[in-house]
């Protein structure tokens, strides 16, 4: 079976199904619209694509479903496929493109050639001829089903991305992938999992893709359904419902509103690795463990998340100007640190910003040799109270004994005592970490 390429003015496509049967097509599509520029390397688009009642039957031997470039109003529905590696793939300037009512089931797919996974959807940027750089614009997808891909959807691009009530089930590394563009949404979408994986799990990715700028990607009214992952190596492996931020960028914009976590897989429902504004509200947690997990986030909003009574907060920030308002969530703050003594306002059942401790963190250079049997005190500037308690730290030593307690409320006095029959160097920078009474 050969690909069907196109190129040109409106089409209707509808009513006829379409079967694989050689070995020769694993890496072609049904629909390939063939690239398209003019003299000066500009998009010359392929206007109005109609696609109806059409069914691909690929058991395997066929790649794609469509692949679409310089397209413009291409709308593709009531249509179905069984064993594509990747039904859809949007490069470059492809505009307003509806997908409604299809259904994949990717049962007998492997990657094509040249892709490290099967996917339900891509969108993904192209340069063109005349050194601009385009991506999908105005994409809706609804009532969407792909079915036992290694990743539903992946967002390398685009401007006004719209995936409402579309299904990445039995996925096997991620469900919806959010890899790049402006004002993405997920809606009422559901991710469900393969119970035998792997490698880690993520139901919804949002990395950083655009470093401080207030990246507008939306999940809302979403559900997570985490298995427990039955692998021999399973526990390698993390499984996360929402993962937000990467390791050297915090994600600015997030909002995860509304959304339903359940099933026994879970390290963490939502985990934010690195955050720069974030907002997780009205969450429901049908799970035990872990609901929420923040690991650094410099501006963060969590309000009205509910857990069925044994579930779990973790939250870090090493920022001194970290902000956090943490109201009306039912479960328990397990740990929680924010060195920024100005910067938790929380009023939640058992936890309140009224009980909080708060603490601080000043750090002192040092360099001084410390001899047999002999005390050494070193003073650090700090607005402390008098009743507050202060732990030392930094790279100290093996053999020192260290205190450090208020001096006044300007100042903080740690004492290092000598006990060995050698003298000590301490040459390196100290922390104090006082904790403000409640």
């Amino acid at each position: 079976m050969a690909r069907v390429v196109i190129s040109g003015g409106g089409k209707l496509w509808k009513g006829f199904s379409i079967t694989a049967s050689g070995d020769n097509t694993a890496d072609s599509y049904a629909f390939y619209y063939s690239d398209r520029q003019d003299a000066n390397g500009a998009p010359v688009y392929t206007i109005g694509q109609i696609f109806s009642e059409i069914e691909i039957n690929s058991y395997g031997k066929l790649g794609g479903g469509w692949y679409l470039q310089e397209c413009f109003r291409v709308v593709i529905s009531n249509c179905g496929a069984t064993g594509l590696s990747q039904p859809f793939r949007l490069v470059g300037s492809v505009v307003q493109t509806t997908i409604d009512n299809f259904v994949q089931n990717g049962d007998g797919a492997a990657a094509m050639t040249g892709r490290a996974y099967t996917y339900g959807l891509t969108t993904e940027k192209k340069t063109y001829g005349n050194g601009s750089i385009f991506t999908p614009e105005g994409l809706t997808v609804v009532n969407t089903r792909f079915v036992k891909q290694d990743i539903g959807v992946r967002a390398e691009g685009g401007l006004y991305l719209v995936f409402d009530s579309v299904e990445a089930d039995y996925s096997k590394y991620k469900g919806f992938w959010y890899d790049g563009g402006s004002q993405v949404s997920f809606d009422n979408c559901y991710v469900g999992v393969q119970s035998y994986r792997d490698a880690d799990f993520v139901g919804f990715d949002i990395p950083a893709r655009a470093a401080g700028v207030a990246e507008a990607v939306n999940v809302r009214g979403c559900t997570v359904n985490m298995s427990e992952n039955t692998h021999e190596s399973a526990s390698s492996y993390k499984s996360l419902g929402v993962r937000i931020g990467d390791s050297s960028v915090g994600q600015k914009g997030a909002l995860i509103d509304g959304c339903t976590f359940r099933g026994d897989g879970y390290d963490a429902g939502i985990y934010v690795y690195r955050g720069s504004s974030v907002s997780i509200n009205n969450n429901r947690f049908q799970y035990s463990g872990v609901n929420i997990s923040v690991a650094e986030c410099t501006n963060l909003v969590m309000i009205g998340n509910s857990g069925n009574g044994a579930g779990k907060y973790l939250l870090n920030s090493s920022s001194p100007v970290a902000t956090w308002t943490l109201l009306n969530n039912t479960e328990s703050f397990e740990s929680v640190t924010n060195i920024n003594p100005g910067g938790l306002v929380a009023k939640n059942a058992g936890y309140s910003s009224a009980t909080l401790r708060r603490i601080e963190r000043v750090s002192s250079p040092v360099n001084v040799s410390v001899a047999p049997g002999a005390v050494y005190q070193h003073a650090a500037p700090a607005t402390i109270p008098l009743a507050a308690s202060v732990a030392v730290g930094g790279a100290i030593p093996v053999g020192l004994l260290f205190s450090a307690a208020p001096a006044s409320t300007s100042l903080i006095r740690a004492t290092f005592f000598n006990p060995t029959s050698a003298t000590i160097t301490l040459s390196t920078t100290i922390y104090f970490d006082i904790t403000h009474p409640n």
